[in-house]
């Protein structure tokens, strides 16, 4: 539908303003719609805001992460926004104090009194964001570094209390990460640096990993456990702690290609012990849970931020496919708890679990809209949805992508 719409909005287009028909080319890049701009300073900013999305510039080749936006969203569909210096990935936090969110050179809080800002150069790719106290803890990936040693990866810590940050740099991929009871993040990662070990496998397919703890207070990575063969294959950012013990979602081959849709096994790693256990997910029929479903739906990760899994009751909550699903954190049961939507959305879906609701935002490339929508943790009925039209013209010539959002909080 959107090649369609596009090609009509061309032609009006053209003929009104004269362009010529192949400046279109079944895009609408060349066209510029102004943005609706926030008024920073109100005292009332958030009032009558349902939702908040953002939308950044991606990192992929050449193009540079240099342009986003913070968009307020009304129960009408209808925005404001707040223009940033970019953030792929970006994780939002939306609580009592307001909504947290970064850049490349600055973190915000947004209130009903104002937007507060402040300097902080980071790496352009944000993996995750944790509340812990009164401090925002956010993780993004700094790549391979020129000043560490060949083989090593970087992740970028930066820890944040008001007007004071403390930023540092640590060994590591650590994008499959929880923050635990104990107040330190853990990750399973591929060792690498100074915790390579050349005779483990590497590569896409299959490689070594092991358990870190990113100790927060002394700044630094620390090597927990090694995990054996029994780990491998594609480890999926669905993770998420839980009684000191971090659980993650694994994708493995069913065969010897990726032809097939994969299938599912959890990860429960002791972050006390050092201890783990790989099981694979069966339906309560004993079948194989699938990872991954013919067609391209799989694990709902795009965003990479840890609200797309949750802990409780023993069991875990997660999204694919247009469908809910539990999974017994002691045995790996799984059973569908519903479908979210009676046809399969075309296009990307991403989930945030609140306490009695979830939020899904959907970019379905047979609209020529996004959505939010909202809906029961018990039932799956939705309970809100809010259209937003006019985003697409505009996110679309900026090579904008929409990925972090948050819903209003019950109480603010």
């Amino acid at each position: 539908m959107r090649n369609n719409l596009t090609k009509i909005s061309c032609a009006l287009i053209a003929g009104s303003l004269a362009l010529s028909l192949n400046s279109c080319s079944g895009s609408l890049s060349h066209i510029s719609y102004p943005w609706p701009n926030a008024d920073v300073e109100s005292k009332n900013i958030l009032d009558g805001v349902e939702y908040v999305l953002y939308a950044s510039r991606p990192i992929s080749g050449n193009l540079p992460v240099n342009r986003g936006r913070l968009i307020l969203i009304k129960a009408d569909g209808s925005f404001e926004t707040i223009e940033t210096s970019g953030m792929d990935s970006a994780k939002l936090i939306w609580d009592e104090r307001g909504i947290y969110f970064t850049d490349k050179e600055k973190d915000y809080l947004l209130t009903n009194d104002g937007l507060q800002t402040w300097d902080e150069l980071k790496a352009t790719g944000h993996y995750s964001l944790y509340e812990r106290g009164d401090e925002y803890i956010s993780l993004y990936n700094a790549g391979r570094l020129k000043e560490t040693p060949k083989g090593s990866y970087s992740t970028q810590v930066v820890v944040r209390s008001g007007s004071m940050s403390r930023n540092f740099i640590v060994e590591g991929e650590h994008a499959a990460s929880g923050l635990c009871e104990d107040g330190q993040v853990y990750s399973v990662a591929e060792p690498t640096g100074d915790y390579q070990d050349p005779s483990q496998p590497r590569g896409l397919e299959e490689y070594a990993v092991a358990l870190f703890r990113v100790n927060l207070d002394a700044e630094k990575e620390e090597l927990v456990a090694r995990g054996g063969e029994d780990i491998g294959s594609v480890l999926s950012r669905a993770t998420v702690c839980e009684n000191r013990v971090l659980y993650s979602i694994m994708r493995v081959r069913d065969g010897e290609t990726w032809e097939k849709p994969s299938l599912a096994y959890l990860l429960a790693w002791d972050t006390v012990t050092g201890e783990y256990a790989v099981r694979q997910m069966l339906d309560p029929e004993g079948e194989p849970v699938q990872a991954s479903l013919e067609g391209g739906g799989r694990i709902a990760e795009l965003g990479y931020h840890n609200d797309f899994v949750v802990a409780e009751d023993g069991r875990l909550h997660w999204y694919m496919g247009d469908r809910v699903f539990a999974t017994d954190l002691a045995t790996g049961m799984t059973e569908e708890l519903f479908e979210v939507f009676p046809e399969t959305v075309n296009g990307n879906v991403n989930i945030r679990f609140g306490e009695d609701d979830f939020t899904l935002f959907i970019d379905d490339h047979d609209l020529d809209y996004f959505m939010m929508t909202r809906h029961d943790r018990a039932t799956g009925e939705e309970l809100n949805r809010v259209e937003l039209h006019g985003l697409l013209e505009r996110t679309s010539p900026e090579r904008l992508i929409p990925r972090g959002f948050a819903a209003r909080p019950d109480g603010f």
